[in-house]
């Protein structure tokens, strides 16, 4: 899904996928898409339980449902439950990276899966959510239910068992950027962090 930002948006619903997805040349990677560039887009009802593998620890943007949200993107009554196990940075649940000046609605979803990499940027549901210069990005969660795990080998280990791995960016001009998170009748199966790291 990775035509021109503007265009018809896109839903994905009743999809399901348990395949397993062995990667050491992509630069994106998801259980159901891989890339999402269009404003609007849907993912509705859709389930992936498969195990993904990223063998290179250039790769970045590996996600359960989608390696990259690269514009406004929703997810309603969506599961996760597989295994990721990555090298690389931007690893989430649900996605990998949200890109700046974006936002992202999750609305009753459900991640009971594994993310495990051996460097930072890893979140249960977003490995990092970005900002950047003169950009706000905003990611709400609405009755949501996080059960799994998200894990990371790197010292100082940075992002052990949150719903955010990395929530900010970075500014080249000292503009401001802007990043804000809402949590809405969610809950955690353990007493883990919203952000492990905020920038």
């Amino acid at each position: 899904s990775r035509p021109q930002k503007t265009g018809t948006p896109c839903e994905y619903s009743n999809l399901r996928s348990d395949a397993t997805i062995i990667t050491a040349g992509a630069k994106w990677c998801g259980g159901i898409v891989a890339y999402t560039n269009i404003a609007g887009n849907l993912f509705k009802n859709c389930v992936y339980t498969g195990n993904i593998t990223a063998n290179n620890s250039s790769l970045v943007m590996i996600g359960g449902m989608t390696g990259n949200a690269n514009t406004s993107t929703d997810f309603e009554n969506c599961y996760v439950g597989g295994t990721i196990t990555a090298n690389c940075k931007q690893v989430g649940g649900f996605v990998g990276l949200v890109t700046a000046n974006t936002i992202v609605n999750f609305k009753n979803c459900h991640y009971d899966g594994i993310v495990s990499s051996t460097t930072t940027q890893v979140g249960s549901f977003i490995g990092r959510a970005n900002t950047g210069d003169k950009a706000t990005t905003t990611v709400n969660f609405t009755e949501c239910f996080n059960s799994g795990i998200s894990k990371s080998s790197y010292t100082p280990a940075s992002a052990a068992m949150s719903w955010i791995g990395l929530g900010g960016g970075y500014s080249s001009t000292n503009l401001p950027n802007n990043f804000e998170a809402n949590f809405i009748n969610c809950y955690a199966l353990a007493d883990i962090p919203l952000m492990a790291r905020v920038d």
